[in-house]
């Protein structure tokens, strides 16, 4: 079966981590081919790892120069089945001419929220475009929303579309190795500290962006060094010039690791892992931090994660609170810190529900091989 990935390219967002973990993934009798409508870091990063990427080089999913290049790659590639993980608009419009290649859907969260939608829908631009969608656009098969959550939320306004949740899983033989025990694992420099004497890290994980809520992260940190002065406290994926200017003066406690490609490898050198996203539609960061054997703290956000959390049996997965109160997130961090029971309760269970429900190679393997086939065309 070949099946080819349709994403936009560019930044290196979640969408394009999700394929590149996908791919990774899948039995051997897929064949893929990733499609990007345009080049940009994702791209690269892909072809570096080896993957095999087509770039169709228009500059958006709206440029007519896709047309007639995706039009070519599907009679190259001659796919079963082309799983989008873009909205592009050319290559939707593309696939109308191609009925008999299954068209899936990757949903990773909801392009309107319902409020939203029930407000656009009343005006006329809005009934235009959606004629014009309706005439123009080839509509999915199928649809994989990444959790439930962005199920409910999509289905606001999409109300008869078909599909089932794949998780937002990851390659578990891709990730850095877990420590088994608290305080084995290595440091930045290990040949220098043991783990008797090496400092505890508490850190973070995002995007600079407004959903990961750096302020608060900062505010948890102040909170923190005041209380445990010895801690430090990384923040990844935020440099300290946009911190200084976003997050203000509570950002000299942490040191600002900036968008960073091994970041996974840092969340491995953490003791607790803090989250204070205001809504995650899967939070893939705590997934990781589970499979490393790190502790997780915070703030409940919208979406997805309190499905991981309700898989949690007999011990809580992460301490985290509705109320966004940065004193109980530090208590937490805390807790989580002075208490060896505690802190081993917590890593069994995150890691047994990373293994049980979030490994994708399980997933590729069973239900997403199975929706691939009930909708490849005889």
């Amino acid at each position: 079966m070949k099946v080819l990935y349709l994403i936009n390219a560019g930044i290196m967002g979640g969408r394009e981590r999700h394929v590149m973990t996908l791919v990774r993934s899948l039995p051997k009798e897929i064949e893929y081919c990733i499609c990007a409508v345009s080049a940009g870091e994702a791209t690269e990063a892909m072809q570096a790892a080896g993957l095999n990427v087509r770039v169709l080089g228009g500059c958006n999913g709206h440029d007519v120069r896709v047309f007639p290049r995706f039009i070519r790659l599907l009679r190259e590639f001659k796919p079963d089945v082309v799983h989008a993980h873009s909205g592009a608009l050319i290559p939707y419009i593309v696939m109308r001419f191609f009925p008999r290649i299954a068209l899936v859907q990757s949903v990773h969260g909801p392009s309107v929220s319902g409020a939203e939608w029930a407000a656009r829908r009343k005006s006329v631009a809005w009934k235009v475009k959606s004629i014009l969608s309706w005439i123009l656009e080839r509509k999915p098969d199928y649809y994989l929303p990444v959790s439930q959550a962005t199920w409910d939320e999509f289905k606001i306004v999409h109300p008869d579309a078909k599909g089932e949740v794949f998780f937002n899983a990851l390659n578990l033989d891709a990730l850095p190795a877990a420590r088994r025990s608290r305080g084995d694992r290595p440091t930045e420099d290990a040949s220098q500290q043991n783990s008797s004497t090496r400092k505890r890290v508490v850190g973070m994980v995002g995007r600079m962006a407004d959903q990961k809520d750096w302020p608060s992260f900062a505010k948890v940190a102040d909170l923190l060094k005041e209380r445990m002065p010895e801690l430090e406290i990384w923040g990844v994926g935020a440099s300290e010039e946009w911190a200084q200017e976003n997050v203000g003066e509570d950002a000299r406690h942490v040191k600002w690791f900036g968008s960073r490609q091994d970041a996974r490898e840092l969340i491995s050198q953490m003791d607790v892992f803090v989250m204070t996203s205001k809504h995650e539609q899967l939070p893939t960061t705590m997934l990781e931090a589970f499979a490393m054997h790190v502790p997780v703290a915070g703030f409940l956000p919208e979406g997805g994660t309190s499905e991981v959390l309700a898989l949690a049996q007999g011990c809580e997965a992460a301490l985290m609170n509705k109320e966004r109160d940065c004193a109980k997130a530090a208590d937490a961090v805390i807790r989580i810190l002075s208490d060896d029971a505690l802190y081993a309760a917590m890593v069994r269970e995150g890691d047994r529900i990373v293994h049980e429900y979030f490994d994708m190679k399980k997933l590729c393997a069973t239900q997403l091989a199975d929706v691939y086939r009930r909708l490849k065309r005889k």
